[in-house]
């Protein structure tokens, strides 16, 4: 029987989906014909080159992350504003991801930092 996997991960940088896809390599691993879907803001061509096909992508984003201004530095009021605006309709956001991951029925769901 086909089990299906929804993989949520931060595109905050692309160490989260370097990390999650080991695991999900490793879950492929026991259950071959897994379908996978993505759910994240990272670019195509970089998911491709951590995650082995076939996957499906839905490109959003679950979580904020931190702005940068460079990779040390956090545009930290910038940062904080976008949060307030993520969750200025949080009810609402929720309330739409429930009604979605029902539609998507997986059976399996994995999130790396996504924490809608």
């Amino acid at each position: 029987m086909t089990k299906r996997l929804l993989v949520s991960t931060s595109a905050h940088g692309f160490g989260h989906a370097a990390q999650t896809s080991v695991v999900v390599d490793a879950v492929r691993a026991r259950w071959p014909d897994l379908e996978v879907t993505l759910r994240t803001a990272l670019p195509r061509q970089a998911l491709d080159s951590f995650f082995a096909p076939p996957f499906e992508l839905i490109e959003t984003a679950d979580d904020v992350g931190m702005l940068m201004a460079s990779p040390l530095e956090v545009r930290v009021d910038a940062t904080a504003a976008a949060y307030r605006a993520f969750h200025a309709d949080w009810d609402r956001r929720v309330d739409e991801d429930a009604a979605r991951l029902a539609r998507l029925a997986p059976d399996l769901v994995l999130a790396n930092a996504s924490y809608l």
